[in-house]
């Protein structure tokens, strides 16, 4: 029993024994395959490295290229002087109609701002010359001004007497209603660079500008230049300005150029005494009431009516009877004047009355003066229409007896029927303020 045992216990262990020879000579294979493999693929890949080395080493160089961005230096910005030679030369290219052109001269002005106090100094130098560049269209052609035609002079001075007498125009015109003194464009370069100054402000601009309204002759300029001075400095220059005015207007300078901006120089100094409300000018305004072409200056009469009102009749007497006024026509517009001051003022029921009785004007003068007895007067605060008609009829009562024209005296005799009439109905309406009877 034992042997048996043995003999199978041999034979396990040669199983066994011959079972892992046989495991270790397969291992052994396996390893040799693998390694043989391992082999091929490296000489494969020496290989291809190897080919790839040498196909490097012909190849020719090649180019890299990059871009690197490098910040340039800015160019250096225009001076004062540049900009200004700029905007000098813009009255010889294609004229300031041209629209191109404006754009341009607006960019150059505000690059002249944009410069700030640095651009003072040329502007001041520029300035102090005294030259000018026209930017208007009718301004780049160098005219004297035209002598004024009578005839024409005396039509327009006939309707200016209707429309006074007619009640269609009130002595007193604001000359500011006529003016303007904001542009998109300046109308000159002068006015351009006023503005600039303006613009940059501070004590110097504002000096600078006032250095100028003490300097310049031009009309267009003094009243700018007030403008803008009264706008930085409120009433400050008050004195400096209105001296400069009332010298202006009292021995104005012969215009050279007949520029759009010089032809209406009385309208801006007249606006300057408007904008200051100056009472002081009346005097001699009332001097400059009759001229010594025989005419009479509206002007002056517009800002006499401003500054005296109703206490303007003695005015309207004074220059009625003076004999430097040989314009008939000026002479039947101070009567117009006095109508509204009929019911109030003796002096007005007078001078209307001469007017109709003077046998040197026109007779078409005196009947229209008669005619403008029966026209309504503009409503005023406390005007007593019944009062106004009994002045009126007064009036024409006195003129029979002296009247030697026959048809003015017919004339006459139908206006006062005509305004008893009108006197009759306007007692018949009952006043405004009136109580009604219980």
């Amino acid at each position: 029993m034992k042997r048996k045992l043995l003999l199978l216990l041999l034979a396990g262990l040669v199983v066994g024994v011959a079972m892992l020879l046989r495991a270790r000579r397969a291992d052994a294979n396996r390893y040799h395959s693998s390694l043989a493999e391992a082999a091929a693929r490296f000489a494969k890949e020496k290989e291809e490295l190897s080919q790839a080395l040498a196909d490097a080493r012909n190849r020719p160089p090649e180019t890299v290229t990059k871009t690197v961005t490098v910040q340039a230096p800015l160019p250096a910005p225009p001076t004062a002087a540049e900009i200004l030679q700029k905007l000098i030369e813009l009255k010889t290219g294609g004229g300031f109609a041209d629209i191109r052109a404006q754009r341009q001269a607006v960019v150059y002005f505000e690059a002249l701002v944009g410069l700030g106090s640095s651009a003072l100094p040329t502007l001041r130098a520029y300035l102090l010359r005294f030259e000018d560049a026209d930017y208007t269209p009718d301004a780049r052609r160098t005219v004297t001004l035209p002598e004024s035609v009578s005839g024409e002079n005396n039509g327009l001075r006939r309707r200016w007497w209707q429309q006074l007498a007619f009640g269609e125009r009130q002595v007193g015109e604001s000359p500011l209603s006529k003016t303007s003194l904001d542009f998109g464009v300046p109308p000159t370069l002068r006015l351009g660079l006023f503005d600039v100054l303006h613009a940059i402000g501070g004590e110097s601009s504002e000096a600078i500008l006032l250095e100028q309204l003490q300097r310049t002759g031009r009309a267009l300029e003094v009243a700018y230049l007030a403008h803008t001075l009264r706008d930085m400095s409120g009433e400050t220059h008050r004195t400096e300005i209105l001296q400069t005015t009332h010298e202006l207007l009292l021995a104005p300078p012969q215009p050279q150029t007949g520029a759009a901006v010089d032809k209406r120089a009385k309208d801006y100094l007249y606006a300057v005494l408007e904008m200051f409300a100056d009472p002081t000018f009346t005097g001699s305004a009332v001097q400059l009431l009759v001229g010594s072409d025989g005419q009479m200056d509206h002007h002056a009469l517009d800002y006499l009516g401003r500054t005296l009102r109703e206490n303007i009749v003695p005015v309207l007497t004074f220059a009625w009877s003076n004999p430097g006024l040989t314009n008939v026509w000026d002479r039947g517009a101070l009567a117009g004047i006095a109508l509204p001051h009929l019911s109030t003022n003796q002096q007005a029921s007078q001078l209307v009355r001469a007017s109709i009785l003077e046998p040197s004007l026109p007779r078409e003068l005196r009947s229209k003066m008669l005619r403008a007895l029966e026209e309504p007067l503009p409503p005023s605060p406390g005007s007593n229409p019944e009062a106004i008609m009994m002045a009126r009829i007064q009036l024409v009562s006195g003129l029979f007896g002296e009247l030697q024209d026959e048809e003015l005296v017919q004339e006459a005799a139908a206006l006062r029927q005509r305004l008893i009439r009108q006197l009759t109905d306007v007692s018949l309406v009952p006043q405004e303020n009136s109580t009604p009877e219980p």
